[in-house]
């Protein structure tokens, strides 16, 4: 993502209007002037509210994630409902923009939602709930949606981008929470080199280490359950069609027992030492 969402309280700059296109264009029932009008004054309106603040960017691009997973939840609550008419519900603009981004790479979201949400596979992108509701003139804010979505999170509509309050890091290893500082979040996720340890039990929290022990947590669960649940194991890298059997012959050779022995303890001082989970 070259440039991330932010925008400045309820204040939002008017976007350049876009030439209509021709309503003959339709192609299988879904690309048509209808649908591509929408798309194109989605991405206007994306691109309005950039800001040239690289950290104040990266901050409130880091808290939209997190709210998109709320996002994700709440769907899941209301997923019977969704696709009726009478239920017009859309996420704030910023989450909005997140999961705009996460359908950009169609395999990736078609895993995540048959490992983590499966519920939600007939849920489809609101295109054009967010063009009818934005076209209003209502500042994106639709107070239906708001009012489901702040009494499912408990979060405000608008996501502030000027909100320096810490983040917080549940330690996978220890289930403590850990209070970070925005900043310091911030470069964890974005840099390399910036680590943060545990409170509790002191072990490295950077996007390595997470990833590693997401990764590890999947090949466990796994070993115990014998499902095709592994990220990135589940779907045909070439067609992206779901192959359970495949996945689950591969997995078994992969990660068996005898073969898969992931040994992982913090990192120290650029050191890796390597203990036994079990």
């Amino acid at each position: 993502m070259s440039s991330l969402l932010s925008y400045k309280s309820s204040v939002f700059p008017t976007p350049t209007p876009i030439q209509k296109i021709p309503d003959s264009l339709d192609y299988d029932g879904v690309v048509n002037s209808e649908t591509l009008n929408a798309h194109l004054n989605l991405l206007i309106n994306f691109k309005a509210l950039e800001q040239n603040f690289p950290l104040m960017d990266m901050r409130y691009f880091l808290r939209a994630q997190e709210r998109y997973i709320l996002w994700l939840k709440l769907l899941e609550k209301y997923s019977e409902n969704y696709e009726k008419k009478d239920f017009i519900s859309i996420p704030p603009i910023d989450v909005c923009y997140i999961w705009h981004a996460h359908c950009l790479s169609p395999f990736k979201y078609y895993e995540d939602m048959l490992r983590l949400y499966p519920t939600l596979l007939k849920l489809n992108f609101p295109l054009q709930k967010l063009n009818d509701i934005w076209n209003t003139g209502s500042n994106f804010v639709d107070k239906k949606s708001q009012k489901i979505w702040e009494e499912f999170t408990g979060t405000p509509w608008v996501l502030d981008t000027s909100d320096k309050s810490e983040f917080t890091i549940i330690c996978p290893w220890c289930n403590t929470s850990n209070k970070i500082k925005s900043d310091s979040y911030v470069k964890i996720m974005k840099e390399k080199s910036m680590n943060q340890y545990c409170a509790n039990c002191s072990v490295e929290l950077s996007a390595d280490t997470l990833s590693a022990k997401r990764f590890y947590d999947d090949i466990v669960k796994f070993q115990i359950e014998q499902k095709p649940i592994v990220a990135g194991t589940l779907l045909n890298t070439r067609t992206g069609e779901y192959g359970p059997a495949i996945s689950l012959k591969e997995c078994s050779m992969l990660f068996s027992e005898t073969n898969f022995k992931i040994l992982s303890e913090p990192i120290f001082e650029k050191k890796i030492y390597l203990k036994k989970f079990h």
